[in-house]
């Protein structure tokens, strides 16, 4: 599939296929085009094309910019699908670049504490909550995350029990 030229010719195909087709003038006087892949690979997320957005924000990773946040969306997109080591790596990725913002690390870390009680890694998940806590105490549920994880991690039947793998 080919983008069109116009936006005649995208509106005519939108019509006849039935969807729609997102038209987003960027124009960067630098010559940078990392602003011009984020916003591609966003509008790829938004339409439901993870492969081809992943590609991208597997690529921007490494980026000192946008790293953190293609991190984020990459990370995302591998938890949604349940490629949890994929989720981690990228988590990880995100939070090691030098500029990533308080904010964007905040939501990195309650990501990979997601994808560690996926993985039923309950005590490093409950490391990277506890810090979240520390630093943001009202972000989202993590205070009621810490109470849960911690009995969780302090009651090895209560853990077996409720977190065991059922059967398919």
């Amino acid at each position: 599939v080919y983008e069109p030229n116009k936006l005649e010719t995208g509106q005519w195909v939108s019509e006849m296929a039935g969807t729609s087709t997102i038209v987003k003038e960027d124009v960067s006087e630098s010559g940078e085009r990392l602003g011009s892949l984020k916003t591609v690979s966003r509008s790829y997320h938004e339409l439901g094309h993870e492969e081809q957005a992943l590609k991208i924000f597997s690529h921007l990773r490494a980026d000192p910019k946008m790293g953190p946040h293609a991190a984020l969306f990459a990370g995302t997109i591998h938890l949604k699908t349940r490629q949890y080591e994929l989720a981690v790596t990228d988590f990880q990725i995100g939070l090691k670049h030098e500029n990533v913002s308080d904010e964007v690390a905040v939501e990195l870390k309650y990501r990979l504490a997601a994808t560690y009680i996926k993985q039923q890694s309950i005590p490093t998940a409950l490391g990277l909550l506890r810090e979240i806590e520390s630093v943001a105490p009202e972000y989202k549920d993590v205070k009621d995350l810490v109470v849960r994880y911690r009995e969780l991690s302090s009651n090895e039947n209560l853990r077996v029990y409720l977190i065991s793998q059922t059967s398919d």
